[in-house]
């Protein structure tokens, strides 16, 4: 996949109302270190209007939103590990069917957890080569080092950060990699680490 510098870099956001002010925070970081344009996606089931209007207010002539309202009763069902229940919500499956709600022109975008701060340009990661995988992400080296793939049964041995996500939404579409990763809900009542255990399952063999 070869972009033009002056093309916008597509970056999506899942969040809720509780984590818009974190979100805002980690804008402004990326707008401070990245000059080229770019094209954020936010998806959530309902923001306030306060939040929306604040995140709308960090627009810029190299920043711009679109936002996407999803159907939070096809998401309210699905569970969240006990280890995790007191600070997460089914807005982390978000991330999940971004192929599905972003609009088809839109190859490859990076998704980023709102609890980050960017402390460098994101261009680089941007321009990674994704060509022939689902996505490219960064392994996760507490639970590497306790070999989660095991745990999870993968065929290879790697477990990555589904926090920052380079995805390769042609291939998602072409291979249904959504309802795959969704597929694996069924084997077991208590998925520990949600649907970062769900992606590594799914795309075990299809990350760079």
């Amino acid at each position: 996949m070869n972009f033009l510098v002056d093309e916008p870099m597509h970056i999506a956001f899942c969040v809720d109302n509780s984590f818009c002010k974190h979100l805002a925070a980690l804008v402004v970081t990326i707008q401070h270190h990245c000059s080229r344009p770019i094209h954020a996606h936010l998806i959530s089931s309902e923001l306030e209007d306060v939040n929306l209007h604040a995140l709308l207010s960090l627009e810029s002539s190299t920043f711009t939103w679109a936002f996407y309202k999803v159907t939070a009763d096809d998401f309210i069902k699905l569970p969240i590990s006990t280890r995790f229940k007191s600070r997460m919500n089914f807005t982390t499956y978000y991330r999940i069917v971004l192929a599905d709600v972003l609009p088809p022109d839109i190859k490859k975008v990076l998704y980023l957890d709102a609890d980050i701060i960017s402390l460098g340009d994101i261009s680089h990661l941007w321009d990674t080569d994704i060509e022939g995988v689902a996505l490219a992400a960064v392994a996760d080296g507490l639970l590497g080092n306790q070999e989660r793939w095991l745990t999870l049964g993968c065929q290879l041995p790697h477990y990555f950060n589904a926090g920052m996500m380079l995805m390769n939404l042609d291939k998602w579409r072409l291979e249904k990699l959504s309802e795959k990763t969704f597929s694996f809900l069924n084997e077991r009542q208590d998925w520990e680490f949600n649907d970062q255990d769900l992606l590594n399952l799914a795309l075990n063999d299809q990350v760079k």
